[in-house]
């Protein structure tokens, strides 16, 4: 409720006094003009010691600045007063209006209209402002001139809140973050995403890099520096010189990288802006780049940002790949038979050779390995075969000194049998001791099995993107060739074995393209599951039979549109040649003694070949000794012994190498930076909250600082005492009061942070007529909210009477349109995934059920930007629905001026006789200020707009209804003229029917009416529609008199005081 000065209080309900209105304007020194302040209304009067200029010729218009708007910055713009332009003296001699402001320009000048009482012993301090408005002019020609007042309160919410990001406070930012807007953090927020202010330039690999290249090929390097630093996957690479597509003098290339791989400039001093520093935090507590923590940035507070030494990258994939480690010395001691042909498996005709007598083979690898990537499994691959089984002798295999295990033998079926027959006559000498030599007969071999034939491995090529045909991608291939080394002769077969991945895929739907490698199917657009995605199908091998194999083979895609990158991880085939089968017959010896005699030989032999066994492929897993570490290739020493004299046979190593199992990820530039904050604190004399430095997170604090710090208006512009009030309400509404806490970011002008802030936490803020922020609590929709709470009860008498004599009392109701029964509240913004990560929900069964189900806020999305509590957010949606859930009734009354301290948010009670209402609690809204005049015989009053508190109106009022049948018919008659549904007619009165237990009279009053709805009594209609919500005859003692001007200029005004509010009489 408004309060007036002791003068204004005392005099303005006396009859002898006429309301007057008062214009003031003040001219700060502009164009080498000394400062002016000008009062101006429509008649020439002395207050104190100021003399208004009368040149108001009408003030009618100005009525619509006087409407109070529905929150702060929104009320209705602008109007016009129009003035005289007659020569007149403004205080520098005599000129025109419009002169004077040649001189000084009515866009500098701040107008103030007030309220004032002539005939009464009042001075300037006495004035009442009504509003505080900017000027400009219309229009004007010599006897009047118009001008546009605007409320300066409504331009406040125009501004946007944040400031942007520039290149004259951000020289070295990226284009994208130019023209952003600082981030300004409230409470206590996780997840607040940072905007880059350093930029980091970027290009891509466009051919293979290999550990220790000192020259790295990729697209462009036109952005980056002559020399600098980069990073590229898991390296950070430094380089002396670039060429158009080359970084030169490279250094830190240590592991394996590929075409397309995202090469970053790597900044040392990496920054992002994570709050605007004018509006200072608390603390960052958490720093994420991507999904990951990262502890290494460093906060600079001060400036609002994190600082990381190196570019921020996201990983965005993993591939696996194999590295393979040949052995490149042979080591002192080995006695094998040619040793040095096993440190290479390229020629499969050569091989050292292990026996029991050559029994040692020492392999070392003494290369240094960088760090390719994160290590996997680690395998000894070890190519053999042997003369024959060597039981019980075996080789031992054995890895810097631990013995990981034995070559595999050859298996039973590694064996031929030779038979034939002998059959000689010779002639023995008995008893005498000499040799005789029997010649070795002519021996056919055979044998039962065809030796599996050796096998050769040959790889491929690296591959690039690849497309079909039909598809235009500059970057994309349509075939990509894989080469093999020549074919020797003799060869029945080939088995193919292929290992791609396909990523990064372009496809359009119904499409099912396909990897082809010559011309055979490799991978396969299918579905392998129904209702699962479709997937690549690998085919890993094919065979292709013959001696006719190909010296090369292409991969192709088919069945496009489609395009896709291609990582040919890798290509061998496998050669089968017939087995060669050999036997051989050693010459037989005897001896003899005694006599000569002849003999007859017939020899039976059985004879087993010397021939070589299947080639074997021995793994040994290693990954234990390895251990993780690139460096335990050094100096690696493997020792294979023959262990054993049982045997006379050979085992030959063809060769022996190192299989690494390696993960590399890839990693991409990304301004995904998010930190947990710590929000908005107050400044060191604790301007808004009281307390230096101390965090802003109440509601009255964060609408404080948006009005004092934010718009930078004066701390004297804040009502403190609705602040204060309102501040005690928050508080006791739920357990630890009201918190704010999010993000004020992007294009929100200071009408959509207020229109939130009301929405959220159930307020009303707004400028009055003196320009002071209000701050208001709201009830919620029951009497019980507010009782105690009214500051004056409006009667009857109160009432201003219209031309026609009846009171100026207008009801009406809110449409079903926007009501809300069902409400599903989000809150706790997740801004690092960008959406909600809670909400809460709320219905009103009994309200569904009388109008159906209602969903939507009339202006909001159930929306809490600054919410992050369960508790509130509850708190918010029960306010809501008790707004909105049933109809609301509002009056709209014409009071006199002497009601004109009642201001917006003033909680009063109701009488009048429609309706028999009596002391029902209401809520003012939003009213108007009518200016009088005497052209337009309009009389100085207000319009009062008032909210009933719904279950006072419905319950309380008929519940305490005196039992009287006509009181109780106008109330359910004025149900009646809300509604034309009999359902929900009926289902009221059935309800009131109820509470009204002790009336009988009263229930069989309402019994008649339930049957009258449900037998569409048009007698009962007729009834309900003769109700109006007028005063009739016997309310009426006088009425106010209004006159007619004579045309020619304003007459007196004189303003009274009656039981009806006051009469007010225009004497032409």
């Amino acid at each position: 409720m408004r309060t007036f000065s002791s003068g204004v209080t005392a005099e303005k309900n006396k009859s002898a006094n006429e309301p007057v209105s008062v214009l003031k304007m003040v001219w700060p020194v502009v164009n080498g003009n000394p400062a002016i302040t000008l009062y101006f209304s429509d008649r020439t009067m002395t207050i104190g010691v100021t003399t208004c200029i009368a040149n108001v010729i009408n003030w009618a218009e100005v009525d619509h600045l006087l409407t109070q708007g529905e929150s702060a910055g929104r009320s209705i713009a602008d109007s016009q007063v129009e003035l005289s332009n007659a020569a007149l003296d403004y205080g520098s001699g005599v000129e025109r209006f419009s002169e004077l402001i040649g001189r000084y320009p009515l866009e500098a000048a701040t107008a103030t209209l007030y309220q004032w009482f002539g005939g009464a012993s009042l001075d300037e301090s006495d004035l009442t402002p009504l509003l505080v408005a900017e000027c400009e002019p219309v229009e004007w020609n010599e006897q009047s001139i118009v001008i546009d007042m605007t409320l300066i309160s409504s331009l406040y919410g125009e501004e946007v809140i944040c400031r942007k990001i520039t290149t004259n406070e951000y020289p070295n930012a990226p284009e994208s973050s130019i023209g952003q807007r600082m981030p300004i953090i409230i409470g206590t927020v996780p997840g607040v995403k940072a905007i880059p202010v350093r930029k980091a330039n970027r290009t891509e690999v466009s051919s293979i890099a290999k550990p220790g290249d000192t020259t790295l090929d990729v697209r462009d390097t036109s952005k980056f520096p002559s020399a600098g630093s980069l990073l590229l996957g898991e390296d950070a690479i430094t380089f002396t010189g670039k060429t158009a597509t080359q970084f030169t003098g490279c250094s830190g290339i240590n592991t394996l990288h590929f075409a397309d791989e995202e090469v970053i400039e790597n900044i040392s001093d990496f920054r992002c802006l994570c709050f605007d520093k004018n509006h200072p935090i608390s603390a960052i507590t958490q720093v994420r780049v991507g999904e990951d923590p990262d502890n290494s940035a460093t906060i600079d507070l001060p400036n609002g940002e994190v600082v990381f030494s190196k570019t921020p990258r996201k990983r965005i994939g993993v591939d696996t790949r194999f590295q393979l480690i040949r052995f490149d010395a042979v080591e002192a001691g080995t006695t094998a038979l040619n040793p040095a042909n096993a440190l290479t498996l390229d020629d499969k005709g050569v091989y050292a050779t292990l026996n029991k007598t050559a029994h040692r083979l020492w392999l070392r690898q003494t290369d240094a390995m960088g760090a390719l990537g994160e290590m996997g499994k680690t395998e000894l691959r070890v190519e053999h075969f042997a003369e024959e089984k060597y039981n019980p002798d075996f080789v031992k295999v054995i890895v810097n000194g631990q013995v990981i295990g034995n070559l595999s033998k050859p298996g039973d079926d590694d064996k031929a049998d030779v038979q034939g027959t002998a059959d000689e006559i010779v002639s023995v000498i008995d008893n005498l001791d000499f040799p005789i030599n029997v010649p070795t007969p002519t021996i056919s071999a055979s044998t039962d099995a065809t030796r599996t034939e050796q096998q050769f491995g040959q790889g491929g090529t690296s591959g690039q993107r690849l497309k079909t045909t039909n598809v235009t991608d500059p970057m994309a291939v349509n075939s990509i060739p894989i080469t093999f080394g020549a074919v020797s002769s003799g060869v029945i077969k080939a088995e193919y074995s292929v290992s791609i991945g396909l990523y990064d895929l372009t496809i359009i739907e119904n499409v099912f393209p396909q990897v082809h490698l010559g011309g055979r199917p490799v991978a396969i657009w299918t579905q392998p599951v129904f209702n699962l995605p479709y997937v690549f199908e690998y085919v890993t091998s094919f065979t292709i039979d013959g001696p006719n194999q190909p010296a090369s083979m292409n991969f192709t895609m088919v069945n496009g549109p489609a395009s896709a990158k291609i990582d040919i991880i890798n290509v061998s085939r496998t050669l089968h040649y017939n087995a060669t089968v050999w036997a051989s017959q050693s010459a037989q010896n005897t001896n003899r003694q005694g006599g000569i005699n002849d003999v007859n030989i017939n020899a039976n032999l059985n004879v087993s070949t010397e021939k070589s066994t299947n080639g074997i492929v021995d793994l040994f897993d290693i990954t234990s000794i390895i251990n993780n570490d690139w460096n335990a290739f050094t100096n690696m020493l493997v020792e294979f012994e023959f262990t054993g004299s049982s045997s006379d046979r050979n085992v030959f190593v063809i060769g022996a190498e190192l299989a690494q199992e390696f993960h590399t990820a890839r990693y991409q530039a990304t301004d995904q930076v998010f930190v947990d904050c710590v929000g908005l604190i107050d400044d060191g004399a604790g301007t808004v909250t009281g307390t230096p430095n101390a965090v802003i997170e109440t509601v009255p604090d964060f609408l404080k600082w948006s009005v004092i710090v934010a718009k930078g208006l004066p701390a004297s512009t804040i009502h403190t005492a609705s602040f204060d009030a309102a501040a005690t309400k928050f508080t006791n509404a739920i357990a630890g009061g009201y918190k704010v806490a999010g993000v004020i970011d992007g294009e929100t002008t200071f009408d959509d942070l207020w229109a939130q802030c009301e929405f959220e936490a159930r307020c009303q803020f707004f400028f009055d007529a003196e320009g002071k922020a209000r701050l208001i609590f709201r009830p919620k929709n029951n009497s019980a909210e507010v009782d105690g709470e009214e500051v004056l009860t409006v009667t009857q008498g109160m009432v201003k009477l219209a031309d026609n004599g009846v009171d100026m009392v207008k009801f009406t109701r809110t449409p079903k349109t926007e009501l809300a029964n069902t409400i599903d509240l989000k809150y706790a913004r997740d801004y690092f995934k960008n959406a909600w990560s809670k909400d809460v929900s709320l219905t009103d069964a009994v309200s569904v059920g009388l109008y159906g189900k209602k969903e939507k806020h009339p202006t909001n999305e159930w929306e809490l930007w600054f919410c992050r509590s369960a508790e509130q957010a509850q708190n918010v949606g029960e306010f809501w629905m008790s707004q909105l859930s049933a109809p609301s009734t509002l009056v709209e009354i014409g009071v006199s001026l002497k009601q004109m301290e009642l201001e917006r948010a003033d909680i009063v009670k109701f009488d009048h006789p429609l309706g028999n209402l009596s002391s029902i609690f209401s809520e003012v809204l939003p009213g108007q200020h009518i200016v009088g005049s005497g052209r337009d015989q309009v009389q100085d009053h207000v319009m009062l707009a008032l909210r009933l508190f719904p279950v006072a109106f419905l319950r309380e009022n008929l519940s305490e209804s005196i039992g009287i049948s006509e009181s109780l018919i106008v109330n359910i008659g004025f149900l009646f003229t809300l509604t034309d549904n009999t359902e929900i007619l009926e289902t009221l009165l059935t309800s009131f029917k109820n509470e009204l237990s002790d009336s009988a009279e009263a229930q069989d009053v309402i019994e008649v009416l339930i049957d009258a709805v449900n037998s569409d009594s048009a007698e009962v209609a007729d009834l309900f529609k003769s109700f109006h919500f007028t005063g009739g005859a016997d309310f009426i003692n006088s009425t106010e008199k209004v006159r007619a001007s004579d045309g020619t200029g304003w007459g007196t005004q004189k303003w009274g005081n009656s039981y009806y509010g006051g009469s007010e009489v225009l004497v032409a």
